[in-house]
């Protein structure tokens, strides 16, 4: 069969898709999401009988160079298959129609499914909780599943959860004291550790990742459930507390209703600490392995650095508000001082320029998606610059009134909040409110690059 060239699609992948579809490709477009972790595209086929069918290509094209993955690819696929299968044979959630994947290659092939990814565009309350509250159901439906008569593939055995989570978060914790360690992350692994939930009443299969943006709708109904790269064996608190993250990003319905609605389809009594945790958890399980790829990692960068430092941030300053919400520390907000333009502020200003010109002329949309995560890098410098050094210097003043010493230097002062926390010289409340003290510096110089991330909070879980 010939095979024809489409810009963006390899010859490999292209050769692939004919030979597992017998189909011949007559069209290519490349996509990007936000998080452009994944490459992807629509692919049109004619098949030899005359019919011609769209299709949805993903791609991963992430090394494995060291970035933990709560599951493989493998597990991905097998997953979607499943639940296509179920929904097929009794009704259930809504996934893609898997055409073909390979493994090796970690590349899926669907069916396009009709609906709207975007949440915002749903304008009533009414709408919003009709399209809200079915996904809610759905999830329901996930979780009576019963895992061991569903047709999983590649996912690791487990016998106890709560010994699966603290050798993960055990795991996470030896990574990162691989390299100069962020006070944030080495308390908040602690502190994960020290709070540890029991196993629950019993294992479902979790989607990972669950929330708006994560899922197609159509006249008022979810007409597909996305992105199953997390997905893995846990608690169903867990995908509770992923709704509430992705709120914070895409805001959904109030949250207590949406875990009214999830009982109400059948789904297990919700324990709103439990969720927090595992809030705590699912952010743990991003920031680790975002922090580690952004700053030490060797080889190819695996996404966009523009997006790794503006969810990042988002994530890492949730991560710190989580847990003192679930302590009941309260927020001491910081006055921040003014600072004066860096002398480099006029070139920040006209490599932006370029890059606003050199969007719109782009026709290949996942470049014009690289161009503007390349401007939030830019706007990142120019910020930092501007706050950086007068930053530093209120919060080595901080650590050294608390640990009653004089280091010199923030990379001193920080090394030795480490060895306090992991000590246990100071109380949880002390180091949280340093630590949060710490996130409004970091949110202040990366505002530029946020937008209106940089003012969202945790949504009420009750």
């Amino acid at each position: 069969m010939t095979i024809t060239a489409f810009p963006g699609l390899s010859e490999t992948l292209a050769t692939w898709i004919q030979q597992a579809t017998g189909a011949e490709i007559v069209g290519y477009k490349g996509r990007a999401g936000g998080g452009a972790s994944r490459e992807g595209a629509q692919v049109d086929l004619r098949y030899p009988d005359g019919r011609n069918e769209s299709c949805y290509l993903t791609h991963d094209t992430r090394a494995d160079t060291g970035v933990e993955r709560l599951s493989g690819f493998l597990a991905e696929a097998s997953a979607i298959a499943a639940i296509a299968a179920v929904d097929a044979e009794r009704g259930g959630m809504k996934v893609p129609r898997v055409i073909a994947y390979n493994v090796d290659l970690k590349v899926m092939l669907t069916g396009l499914v009709p609906g709207e990814a975007s949440f915002n565009l749903l304008k009533t309350d009414a709408e919003r909780e009709q399209v809200a509250f079915d996904f809610m159901r759905q999830l329901a439906m996930l979780h009576n599943e019963d895992v061991t008569k569903l047709s999983l593939q590649g996912f690791p055995a487990m016998t106890s959860l709560a010994v699966h989570l603290r050798t993960r978060i055990e795991s996470l914790a030896r990574k990162h004291a691989e390299n100069p360690e962020d006070p944030l992350l080495v308390f908040a692994l602690r502190w994960m550790l020290d709070h540890l939930p029991s196993d629950p009443a019993r294992i479902v299969l979790v989607h990972g990742d669950a929330g708006p943006a994560n899922f197609l709708y159509h006249e008022g109904k979810v007409t597909a459930v996305l992105d199953w790269e997390m997905t893995h064996l846990g608690d169903p608190m867990e995908d509770l507390a992923w709704i509430a993250i992705r709120d914070l990003f895409q805001p959904f319905v109030e949250l207590s209703k949406c875990f009214a609605a999830y009982e109400a389809g059948g789904g297990d009594k919700v324990d709103l600490q439990r969720v927090r945790w595992y809030r705590t958890y699912a952010l743990m399980t991003l920031v680790v392995d975002s922090y580690w790829d952004r700053y030490y990692a060797a080889g190819p960068f695996g996404g966009m650095l523009g997006n790794n430092l503006m969810y990042g941030t988002s994530h890492r300053r949730a991560l710190i508000d989580g847990i003192a919400e679930y302590e009941g520390v309260t927020v001491v907000k910081l006055n921040l001082p003014e600072c004066p333009l860096s002398q480099n502020e006029r070139s920040f200003d006209v490599v932006l320029d370029d890059i606003r010109i050199m969007v719109p002329r782009i026709d290949d949309q996942p470049t014009q998606v690289r161009l503007k995560a390349m401007a939030r890098v830019v706007k990142f410098w120019q910020s930092s610059a501007r706050y950086s050094a007068a930053y530093d210097a209120m919060e080595l003043s901080e650590i050294n009134n608390a640990l009653a010493q004089q280091s010199s230097t923030i990379t001193d002062a920080k090394a030795a909040l480490c060895k306090a926390i992991r000590a246990r010289d100071l109380d949880d409340a002390t180091i949280i409110r340093l630590l949060q003290q710490h996130m409004q510096r970091e949110v202040a110089i990366m505002a530029p690059v946020m937008g209106s991330l940089s003012t969202r909070s945790f949504s009420p879980l009750e």
